[in-house]
């Protein structure tokens, strides 16, 4: 363009497309300027946030849920539900990273938060249907005791989501990381019995420890959502 301006005059086409150039910096500066002085802040990202933290909140209680489940009990939230609501979250993420900067930097912690919550779902499902059979082995009171304490602390989690200022996830893990040693030093002790009570008490152990561990990495995606970057894998 600048070119063809100065076909006529090419003694001036250095004049020229400083003249442009100039007029481009000064059209952008001034639509800058105006945007940020007129234009309300965008929030997508305060309420992509707070829509994260709902989600966590209710996937935290519904797995502690799991853990001791009524039989007796109408069903509340079932795991069907959550799963389609989570899923509803990639949507509303690929949306938010087009609009937002900071959506666009802290995405990828978002989406490995996301997929921290289909695995401790499952994880905690598996507890539950377990539980839940009919005319199916109880744990054992050392087990009972952990799925107990396991229970207490992600609720005890699930409500300090949007109310403390400083998330104590230091705290949580260094609790869950007690928690799954005392898991596996009552595995190693669990032995006597008849074989099915056996082989159901190392069944809930397990999956109480890959619970534990995906509790743990929610707890951390949700930490880097404000701090340090701690994604640990894709959705």
């Amino acid at each position: 363009i600048v070119a063809m301006s100065a076909v006529d005059h090419p003694d001036l086409i250095f004049q020229i497309a400083a003249t442009r150039v100039s007029c481009i910096f000064i059209g952008m500066t001034s639509a800058i300027f105006f945007i940020s002085l007129l234009l309300p802040r965008h929030r997508h990202w305060p309420d992509t946030l707070h829509h994260l933290g709902g989600h966590l909140k209710a996937t935290l209680l519904q797995a502690a849920k799991g853990l001791s489940p009524d039989a007796t009990g109408p069903a509340g939230f079932t795991w069907r539900h959550m799963v389609d609501r989570l899923s509803t979250l990639e949507h509303t993420l690929d949306n938010t990273t087009a609009e937002s900067a900071d959506a666009r930097i802290h995405a990828p912690q978002a989406r490995s938060l996301v997929a921290t919550l289909f695995d401790l779902l499952a994880k905690a499902q598996a507890i539950e249907i377990h539980l839940s059979r009919p005319h199916g082995i109880r744990p054992s009171a050392e087990v009972g005791a952990l799925l107990c304490r396991g229970q207490n602390l992600l609720a005890e989690f699930a409500a300090t989501v949007f109310v403390e200022e400083t998330i104590p996830a230091g705290r949580f893990v260094s609790e869950i990381e007690q928690l799954r040693s005392e898991v596996a030093g009552v595995r190693q002790t669990v032995s006597n019995g008849a074989m099915d009570e056996l082989i159901s008490n190392q069944f809930l152990l397990d999956r109480l420890e890959e619970v534990l561990e995906e509790f743990a990495f929610a707890v951390q995606d949700w930490q880097g959502l404000f701090g340090v970057w701690t994604a640990q894998r894709e959705s």
